[in-house]
């Protein structure tokens, strides 16, 4: 009631001094609904969730840690959460979580609250977390995801995908035998920025990997040269290219894919 009376008294000021029509002056208020609809949006995440890495190759043994930079740049106290919502992982690795404090790898989630050894963070604090990723066995390629929000703003999430593998990134590395070509799908899909792409080459020959935006632009060779007959897989980083979607084509003797991946930041 007393925003429609503040609308009227606006309304009468604008008719008597100006001769505004009341058609007029609800497009003028509309537009500044809008506004303030945006303004608000622009500034509801609470927080900021800053890997320093998402791509870490190690060997068979190692234990991998990613390092979360978590920082508060809200003007409030913000108790935060953070949840595994993938954990592909080879046989025999395991993920943990550590926020203040390391937990088993059996927990999804974890908050800034006392019953996990924690406390919010203040405003401006950056708090360190950590991912961390082990190898026992078996050559391989993990892919984790983590979501970060507020208990403020539950919905608003930050979403953060890592990969850790015993694969060097450097070169594709051949796994096993293969009977026949193929090029599989990558994953994770849509990726942010790391991916992996995997094929299969039946004979030895000369072997072309490369990847193209939608207008059919190259944008990486990541193979050109001969290969064994095997599966082998790629890393591909789409750190330095923009989001959006990309195509994946490989070209091995009379054999030629192509498959579409979107990349989303």
């Amino acid at each position: 009631m007393r925003l429609f009376n503040l609308i009227n008294y606006f309304l009468a000021i604008l008719l008597k001094n100006y001769g505004v029509s009341k058609m007029k002056f609800l497009k003028f208020f509309y537009f500044i609904l809008l506004f303030l609809y945006f303004v608000n949006n622009s500034f509801a995440q609470d927080i900021t969730f800053i890997p320093r890495d998402t791509l870490i190759q190690g060997n068979i043994g190692d234990e991998m840690i990613f390092y979360i930079d978590v920082t508060n740049i809200s003007n409030i106290r913000q108790t935060v959460f953070v949840v595994r919502t993938l954990n592909d992982l080879p046989p025999d690795w395991y993920s943990a979580l550590c926020f203040d404090v390391c937990f088993l790898s059996e927990l999804d989630s974890v908050a800034t609250t006392p019953e996990f050894g924690s406390s919010p963070l203040d405003p401006g604090e950056t708090r360190e977390m950590s991912l961390h990723i082990t190898a026992l066995n078996n050559d391989g390629t993990a892919h984790v995801q983590l979501q970060a929000g507020t208990f403020n703003n539950p919905n608003e999430r930050i979403i953060e995908n890592f990969t850790a593998t015993t694969i060097p990134v450097s070169v594709d590395t051949e796994s096993s035998s293969s009977s026949e070509y193929d090029l599989t799908q990558n994953y994770p899909n849509p990726f942010n920025p790391i991916t992996v792409i995997e094929y299969k080459v039946s004979n030895t020959t000369l072997v072309s990997l490369k990847v193209y935006d939608i207008i059919g632009r190259e944008v990486a060779v990541l193979v050109n040269e001969s290969k064994q007959p095997g599966i082998y897989q790629v890393v591909f980083n789409g750190e330095n290219i923009a989001s959006g979607i990309y195509f994946y084509k490989v070209v091995a003797g009379d054999f030629s894919s192509v498959k579409k991946m979107i990349l989303l930041k």
